[in-house]
């Protein structure tokens, strides 16, 4: 199947944060043959329009970075890019997505347009943010976004939900933390500093 090719070839190139021109171009051709109109509304972004002359749209979401560590798999599809890693999942994000480009490809009559957004910058520097201040979403009429997460934690074939928003906000603390030495015999004027953070 073309989804498990796609996840494949996405995993061997993975790329950081808000420069991903690999990916860009992999995903770019893969939506090239389909009758929706590509584009990029920043940076490395790039969103696929299903328009279905409907008044309003609804937006589905994968995110496109990866994470600095070094693969020790051995899959045959391994990084190729040494120490980055698709270790969070957004290979197959993007795999889905594209999947989801093809069947809304063989459609031609839907309740909504539908809007794809292939986001850079998830895991750092918050690339959703950069997407929306662009005025996409408002452009193209979108009045619900939805995305997902692969989660090896369910039992397989479990989809979990709920309603409104689900894992929407970042919540990244960075905390300094000063302790002070003190001998052992008086460790009561010392302040651990390892205690602390813990």
């Amino acid at each position: 199947m073309q989804i498990y090719a796609d996840r494949h070839a996405l995993h061997r190139i993975p790329e950081l944060e808000l420069e991903l021109p690999e990916t860009k171009s992999y995903l770019e051709q893969a939506l090239s043959c389909l009758s929706c109109k590509v584009f990029s509304p920043w940076g490395s972004a790039l969103c696929a329009w299903f328009d279905f002359g409907k008044s309003e749209a609804i937006a589905f979401r994968a995110d496109m970075d990866a994470l600095p560590i070094t693969e020790k798999t051995g899959a045959a599809y391994a990084s190729t890019h040494p120490g980055i890693m698709h270790a969070c999942g957004h290979d197959g994000h993007m795999a889905i997505l594209l999947e989801l480009a093809r069947r809304l490809d063989q459609k031609e009559h839907l309740n909504h347009n539908v809007l794809l957004i292939f986001q850079p910058g998830e895991e750092s520097p918050g690339g959703a943010k950069a997407i929306c201040d662009t005025g996409v979403l408002e452009a193209y009429k979108v009045k619900a976004v939805f995305g997902l997460h692969l989660w090896p934690a369910l039992e397989k074939g479990v989809v979990f939900s709920r309603r409104n928003e689900l894992m929407a906000r970042a919540s990244e603390v960075t905390l300094d933390i000063y302790g002070k030495s003190a001998h052992i015999a008086k460790a009561a004027e010392g302040i651990d500093s390892l205690m602390a953070g813990a």
